[in-house]
């Protein structure tokens, strides 16, 4: 990941060239520098070409020699571009990606999913200890509700990874200093969708993707994006919803400053008198984090 902008020329970022870059690297580069400079959706003769010509013009600069030679060699089949068209991706990574599984404890997974709270708290600057700090908290109430270890290291991991999905939606929308217009609010409820579909996949992570992809569920049938009803929403699922909603308003916004935590949690009490989440959760937090 670190070297995949690196020219086989040596004049990318970190200036390192030749088979100094890992092959993984310049596997990536290849892969990266085409998808941008082409749409793969549709590939005709006359496209197909154009991307080969590319690819080669660009030898011993940008690419190595035999990456170029692989590349044109594979892309002389049909089935090689059939693959990268919408409609048969999915299907071509399941079918060429391999069958691996690792089993870690659930602290190495917390050690890992920690980095990816940085990746997706970057995508905007008003985010930057978004996921982090619910994780804290996260952990901080379950220390209060006595559960146990792995349960609390669950609830951060959701935690953690609860706005991946906000990875698909434009910055535009996600900084946009005024009130979100009809369509734009639309686009935003997605992202807990893309949360859901990014993490389901993952054997052992039942849990951890329910609590997750619940975040932005209400009590009242009224959240998103499934209009969940509190029969559907268990603790945990209400505990990062209410927690999610307390550290967002604690933050800075591109329409407001953050709020005090008197503020924030007049906000919860007005919530939970519409129904909306949890009194016992909510009465916890304005009492836990007083301070």
């Amino acid at each position: 990941m670190k070297y995949h902008h690196e020219n086989y020329d040596g004049t990318g970022f970190f200036g390192i060239k030749g088979e100094q870059i890992p092959i993984m690297a310049q596997i990536i580069k290849i892969a990266d520098t085409i998808e941008l400079n082409s749409s793969l959706k549709e590939m005709y003769i006359e496209d197909k070409q154009r991307v080969q010509a590319f690819v080669k013009i660009h030898e011993n600069t940008m690419f190595a020699p035999r990456l170029v030679n692989a590349f044109i060699e594979v892309s002389h089949t049909p089935y090689f571009w059939l693959d990268l068209k919408d409609e048969f991706i999915n299907f071509s990574i399941r079918r060429n990606m391999p069958n691996f599984s690792m089993e870690m404890s659930l602290s190495k997974i917390h050690d890992i999913t920690k980095v990816f709270s940085k990746i997706i708290d970057a995508k905007s600057r008003f985010t930057q200890k978004h996921s982090s700090k619910l994780s804290e908290k996260a952990a901080t109430i379950g220390g209060v509700y006595k559960k146990p270890a792995d349960e609390i290291y669950k609830l951060m991991i959701a935690a953690d990874l609860h706005d991946i999905g906000k990875l698909a939606i434009n910055n535009a929308i996600l900084d946009k200093p005024g009130r979100l217009d009809e369509r734009e609010f639309d686009i935003i409820k997605q992202h807990p969708y893309y949360t859901k579909l990014s993490l389901q996949e993952i054997t052992g992570f039942e849990d951890i993707t329910e609590w997750a992809s619940n975040h932005h569920e209400k009590l009242n049938g009224r959240g998103y994006p499934f209009g969940k009803t509190g029969q559907e929403l268990d603790f945990n699922s209400r505990i990062i919803a209410c927690l999610d909603v307390y550290q967002a308003l604690m933050e800075e916004r591109p329409y407001r400053l953050p709020l005090t935590h008197k503020q924030a949690t007049e906000i919860l009490d007005q919530m939970v008198q519409e129904g909306a989440l949890d009194k016992v959760i909510t009465d916890d937090i304005k009492r836990v984090f007083k301070e």
